[in-house]
C-alpha cells in the first residue's frame, strides 16, 4: 500500500502535470479525505520540474503524517501563488503533537531538507488537542 501511495502521484506528475498529481495524491488515502483548495491561478506551469516533484513529496509526507497520526479522517490542503511564491498549507484538526519533542523518524527532517534544497521554507505549527499545520513557501520559477 505504501509503495502504491508513494509512486502514483509521481506518475501523474510525469504524465499529466502538477495539478493532476495533487488530485491523485489527495485521492490516494483510504478512509481519509483531503479537501483541496487551489488558488494558484494556474501557476504550476511556471514551477520548475525539480521543485514540482519536491513540493509533491513534501505534501505527500505531510498528508501521510495527518493520515497516520492526527486521529481524524480529514485534512485540508490549500495552494496559492502569492508574491512569486507557491504557498502550500496542509492542516489537520486532530491530536497535534509537541514540536519540541525529539522524533526518531525522518519525515519532518526530510521535509525541511527538501524545502531547503529547492530554495523554499517549511514551517510547522502544532498544538496538542488542536491539530497541526504545515506551511511550505517555494519560489515559482527556475531552480537557482
Amino acid at each position: 500500500m505504501r509503495r502504491l501511495i508513494q509512486d502514483t502521484p509521481r506518475q501523474a506528475l510525469d504524465e499529466f502535470g502538477f495539478a493532476e498529481a495533487i488530485e491523485t495524491l489527495a485521492n490516494s488515502y483510504p478512509d481519509f479525505e483531503v479537501v483541496v483548495e487551489d488558488r494558484t491561478d494556474d501557476a504550476d506551469p511556471a514551477l520548475a520540474p525539480a521543485r514540482a516533484l519536491a513540493v509533491l513529496r513534501i505534501m505527500q509526507e505531510a498528508i501521510n503524517n495527518a493520515w497516520k497520526h492526527s486521529g481524524v479522517t480529514t485534512c485540508e490542503l490549500r495552494l496559492a501563488s502569492i508574491g512569486g511564491d507557491l504557498v502550500v498549507v496542509i492542516r489537520d484538526r486532530g491530536d497535534g503533537f509537541n514540536t519540541a519533542a525529539h522524533s526518531n523518524g525522518f519525515g519532518l527532517g526530510g521535509m525541511r531538507e527538501r524545502a531547503r534544497i529547492i530554495g523554499g521554507r517549511l514551517e510547522l505549527f502544532s498544538t496538542l488537542g488542536e491539530g497541526t499545520l504545515v506551511r511550505l513557501l517555494v519560489p515559482i520559477g527556475p531552480v537557482a
